[in-house]
């Protein structure tokens, strides 16, 4: 069914808006978080707690509080520019910059929302956009795996990623907050601050937004894991993004297997052509599954199932922490592609809400996803005027079909020719799919765009409306990496960006929350 309703679309017309970036109001027509003023007319520094040197934190109290800026390693070191970043640059061409907490080798999205229309939200170097399963309206029995998708907004999204010095992901911070999770039904649960780490520790971000790898608390420090003494008005955020697996080896656990559990596998990295004249970029995977909310982490008496994004998963082993194995309280996946300079990111967490251990009412669990492009944006100033160019890459998301069933990723080639002459930009999609390198189509929908400039608003920025047949939704791109020559024409290096659609009714078609890396060709 979901085949034939696909194909019978056989083409998609879009209007972009191509705005202004920089100085001048950031207002309009949004809706959600929007930025009053922006402080500069280079994006690289706009209002934003990734915006400069001043960031470093004062004479941290110990070791394990030392504010870093990569995700894993301590101390830091700066990055060095991989030279294949630079090819057809001119000698005179300013480089643009990142400005992630000052350190040159990690990339970073942005922590503020400067706009958000159509669900498609603007950041100081990213555009994101998500959905989240169990919309209102959609019959279930709680708790039950989460199904559907429906598109939101409003939320934080933001990423932090280094790279090594052959321009390779190393490792990656998601940041995600004011997704609508609350573990008491009330309120807002602690920021999630996901780094996949391997190993036992506790990620906390300091005042002025540096990383934080502490040493976990003793389990039986009743001060910080409080819950004993204070019930449900223990301190949320001690329970939130500790991992505690894998056990150091002289803990008491239940069996000789139970301490060499691991939360998060190593992070898997998979190099591409794109250096060497290709398309294929660069791909992280990395996920974890997590614990957060427990709050039988002192205890010894309960077997919890493992919640798995593979439902064949399924462990009942009887373990130290109250009987928690990882992945208890849900999972977090993260799939990242990039080229030199942009990178997309496709996420989900699941993560149990509404628990009556915490005052909730009725246990449930909650499936967001979304995706996420960013890296260091093109140089306003430097956005030619004139030409044509051609870009091409790939498309990755999110594909909901039935609104009581899961979602499930899915992939497509794209290319998009723009004309920066009359603004206009010509997008066409291909070979959309659900398995990456299955190459048979599903449908082959062209995409026509139109382009306006508007210099007293977002510069480099592409934003349209999705209007087609009873779907609608949001597209926002942007352009990354310095100007180049070479190629089809003279041009920023890459293009990346978020899109999604729905019927007014979740439940009455296909649901995609997608994105897109373009390499110029």
């Amino acid at each position: 069914m979901v085949v034939f309703f696909i194909r019978k679309t056989s083409f998609i017309t879009l209007l972009f808006l191509l705005f202004a970036c920089g100085g001048g109001s950031s207002d309009g027509n949004t809706t959600g978080n929007t930025a009053t003023s922006l402080v500069s007319s280079n994006e690289q520094i706009l209002s934003d707690p990734t915006r400069s040197s001043s960031n470093s934190s004062s004479s941290p109290s110990s070791p394990s509080d030392t504010p870093c800026t990569k995700i894993q390693q301590s101390p830091c070191s700066s990055g060095t520019l991989d030279p294949a970043l630079t090819a057809n640059v001119a000698p005179s061409e300013p480089l643009p910059k990142n400005n992630c907490y000052s350190d040159a080798s990690v990339q970073c999205s942005g922590a503020s929302n400067l706009q958000i229309d159509n669900h498609i939200t603007v950041t100081a170097s990213g555009v994101h956009t998500y959905g989240v399963s169990n919309p209102g309206g959609f019959s279930k029995t709680s708790p039950v795996n989460p199904v559907g998708l429906m598109l939101a907004s409003g939320g934080t999204v933001e990423v932090r990623s280094s790279r090594s010095k052959n321009s390779a992901p190393s490792d990656v911070a998601l940041i995600l907050s004011n997704l609508g999770l609350s573990w008491d039904g009330t309120s807002e649960r602690p920021p999630i601050i996901e780094t996949f780490s391997p190993t036992s520790k506790r990620v906390e971000l300091s005042s002025n937004g540096f990383l934080l790898n502490k040493d976990l608390p003793a389990l039986n420090d009743v001060n910080f894991f409080d819950f004993a003494l204070r019930g449900t008005a223990a301190t949320q955020s001690h329970y939130a993004n500790n991992v505690y697996f894998p056990r150091p080896q002289d803990a008491a656990c239940s069996n000789v297997n139970a301490c060499l559990l691991t939360e998060s596998p190593p992070i898997v990295i998979e190099h591409g052509d794109w250096k060497t004249g290709g398309n294929q970029p660069t791909k992280l995977v990395a996920s974890h599954a997590h614990l957060d909310g427990a709050v039988e982490v002192s205890a010894n008496n309960t077997t919890v199932k493992s919640d798995s994004p593979n439902d064949s998963v399924s462990i009942e082993i009887p373990t130290i922490l109250g009987g928690l194995t990882p992945g208890a309280q849900g999972y977090r996946t993260y799939t990242q592609w990039n080229y030199g300079w942009s990178n997309l990111g496709v996420w989900a967490t699941q993560d149990r809400v509404n628990m009556p251990t915490w005052g909730g009412s009725l246990e449930d669990k909650k499936l967001i996803s979304g995706t996420v492009a960013f890296g260091t944006v093109s140089i306003p100033d430097r956005i030619p005027v004139t030409g044509t160019v051609i870009y091409s890459g790939n498309v990755y998301g999110w594909l909901s079909y039935d609104p009581t069933g899961s979602s499930v990723p899915f992939f497509a080639n794209a290319s998009v020719t723009v004309n920066f002459a009359n603004n206009t930009a010509e997008f066409l999609f291909s070979k959309t799919r659900i398995i990456e390198k299955d190459y048979s189509d599903i449908f082959q929908p062209l995409v026509e765009t139109t382009l306006s400039s508007d210099r007293q608003k977002f510069r480099n920025f592409l934003n349209g409306r999705l209007d087609f047949a009873s779907m609608q939704g949001g597209i926002g791109a942007r352009f990354f990496g310095p100007i180049t020559t070479g190629g089809s024409g003279i041009a920023p290096v890459e293009m990346a960006g978020s899109f999604n659609m729905q019927c007014a009714q979740a439940s009455d078609c296909f649901v995609l929350v997608g994105g897109f890396l373009l390499k110029k060709q």
